[in-house]
């Protein structure tokens, strides 16, 4: 009997313990993980933009290698008319296929005498992979674009400026850590760390509790998949580097809150002459970018609405929000 108990005691206690509060979370943290990220994303048929909807707009392939030896596409774009000041690299959302459907960006910049870089991330459009990997990947890909616009003879002596949307903006301050010469960024609807979106998203659908009873096992699951790198974050990227920074966040977005990323800021940086912040109004998430009439038409096509109308989408820029941001850049060179 008293070496049955020993066994229970010494074996399988200890045994049980590992499994119920090591073995089990990390397997939840890594299919979650996986039902996240282990997947390709692409642009919807109706958001699928191109250059020929853009006249004055010129665009060029290139090719470059990810820290994990994957094929990523980027598209250098400019026109005859350029005057060049700089170059502006977009950084996309998460899920959103790629960058092609926000290619009125691209002729917003060209035609305010920008070079315009975009590129699609690792297992989105046209780009290799079929895996995301996680949110810190974002971060490794856009190092990886700057690094290959700086090897372009034709504007690697030019200044450059950084945009990005959700988790492009995200990956715009977190980058600077690898790139501290950037001139200047814009975070458009952006947060600060990987684990703190994970946290906001948690706590919508399971509660507090849940969330910080198993974050720190979704920390041990980041570190095992990005090492060390899975800590990057924006406050840490912003306070490598001297570039000027522009926070633009909705109050009613209701994807990433503004506590996981304008709000912290904004306390740091409120007193900081590098740093602007634009606080909108009812602009939401996914569309905050486009004007009242093409953001409400798009929202009302996927609640099944309304037809989607490509003509008002591919004009749907909100100009009077860019040319802030344009004005931004321009102040930073």
């Amino acid at each position: 009997m008293k070496k049955k108990t020993r066994i229970i005691l010494y074996v399988v206690l200890p045994l049980t313990l590992i499994l119920m509060f090591f073995v089990i979370p990390m397997i939840v943290a890594r299919v979650v993980n996986d039902m996240l990220f282990k997947k390709r994303s692409e642009v919807k048929e109706v958001f699928k933009l191109s250059v020929e909807d853009y006249p004055n707009l010129k665009c060029e392939d290139y090719i470059f290698k990810s820290n994990n030896d994957i094929d990523l596409h980027g598209y250098l774009y400019s026109s005859d008319t350029l005057t060049p000041k700089g170059v502006v690299i977009y950084s996309h959302g998460y899920n959103a296929g790629g960058s092609n459907s926000t290619m009125m960006f691209a002729d917003y910049f060209v035609n305010n005498d920008y070079y315009y870089f975009s590129y699609d991330a690792t297992a989105n459009g046209a780009s290799g992979g079929n895996n995301q990997k996680g949110l810190v990947q974002g971060v490794l890909d856009l190092d990886k674009a700057i690094s290959c616009v700086k090897a372009i003879d034709k504007i690697k002596e030019y200044p450059i400026m950084l945009l990005g949307h959700s988790w492009g903006g995200y990956n715009v301050g977190a980058v600077l850590k690898y790139h501290p010469d950037v001139k200047a960024i814009c975070s458009l609807s952006g947060f600060n760390s990987a684990l703190d979106l994970m946290a906001s998203s948690a706590k919508k659908k399971v509660g507090s509790f849940l969330t910080n009873a198993t974050l720190p096992y979704l920390k041990l699951y980041e570190n095992w998949v990005f090492g060390s790198n899975y800590k990057l974050n924006a406050i840490d990227g912003f306070n490598s580097s001297n570039c000027n920074c522009l926070i633009i966040h909705s109050s009613d977005d209701k994807v990433i809150d503004m506590d996981y990323g304008y709000s912290k800021y904004y306390k740091i940086y409120k007193d900081n002459s590098r740093f602007s912040f634009i606080k909108l109004e009812n602009k939401g998430h996914g569309y905050v970018f486009l004007n009242d009439s093409a953001r409400v038409m798009v929202e009302e096509y996927e609640k099944g609405d309304k037809p989607f109308n490509k003509d008002l989408y591919i004009n749907g820029l909100d100009t009077d929000l860019f040319d802030k941001i344009l004005l931004f850049f321009n102040n930073s060179l």
